[in-house]
């Protein structure tokens, strides 16, 4: 695996109002494109990889895609009708570990590692015939004169297709 860019993206939430109080919860999530799919019948290419096992419902999921154990597996091209969707992934734990995400192009031989210091709060998953997009959340609570920072750190790499990561 070569690594050919990393950047770190630092979040500071500084609520200095009044009409913010203890019951409120913000809420943040990523939302990035590796590798746009140029041509029709390539989604099947893209592999997400979770840090952990995960279970999915929702629209999609057994006939469009599936999870095994922490790889997201592609049933069939998707054509404009279909749309994989899971408005909460589950599984994830509350610690730091569990925030670590990788999205791999296996035509272009492009990754991407997602990691932060903060737990997921929950994880949305999306995708149409042109993107994969997972969605991770963590949960930001911030009373008035209150400061919270995190860190959410990105990791680019190139592998070659076909050789992948052997998932346990």
């Amino acid at each position: 695996m070569n690594t050919f860019s990393y950047f770190k993206h630092f979040n500071e939430v500084n609520k200095l109002n009044n009409y913010i109080t203890d019951e409120n919860n913000w809420i943040n999530y990523e939302d990035l494109l590796l590798d746009y799919i140029y041509e029709k019948k390539n989604i099947e290419l893209m592999k997400v990889i979770f840090p952990v096992n995960v279970k999915a419902e929702g629209s999609g999921w057994g006939t469009v895609a599936k999870i095994d154990r922490r790889q997201l597996i592609f049933l069939k091209d998707m054509d404009q009708r279909d749309w994989l969707k899971c408005d909460s992934l589950q599984g994830f734990g509350k610690t730091s570990k569990d925030y670590d995400f990788r999205i791999e192009n296996h035509k272009s031989g492009a990754g991407m590692r997602i990691t932060a210091d903060q737990p997921v709060e929950k994880v949305v998953f999306w995708a149409s015939p042109t993107t994969v997009c997972p969605e991770p959340y963590i949960k930001i609570k911030v009373l008035p004169g209150e400061t919270m920072k995190w860190a959410i750190n990105y990791e680019f790499y190139t592998f070659t297709p076909g050789a992948g990561i052997k998932i346990k």
